[in-house]
């Protein structure tokens, strides 16, 4: 399983929605994941990299900014940020969005 470090303590076991993507369905299966990311370019590749899972309903891909999530408030369980808050201006102002 990838990244042990970072996951290997970390409990999803109640947690039914997740705003992330691929690594977290390789260690918790069950979870419905949403992956957000701005660029066009990066939601086209994750939509075939993902195609399994979206198909399956497993995963789904959004386009927008992490300062201003196109979601409704609440409409996550958890959410992890993987790899992303160094390429942020004012990444201290993100974890409040979620």
């Amino acid at each position: 399983m990838p990244a042990p470090g970072a996951f290997g303590e970390l409990s999803l076991t109640r947690a039914g929605r997740l705003l992330e993507l691929e690594i977290i369905l390789d260690w918790w299966p069950g979870l419905a994941v949403t992956g957000l990311e701005i660029s066009a370019s990066h939601i086209l590749a994750a939509r075939r990299r993902l195609s399994d899972c979206v198909a399956r309903k497993q995963a789904s891909l959004i386009r927008g900014d992490a300062h201003r999530l196109p979601v409704a408030p609440q409409s996550f369980d958890c959410v992890i940020t993987i790899w992303m808050l160094e390429h942020v201006s004012g990444p201290h102002t993100v974890p409040a969005e979620g």
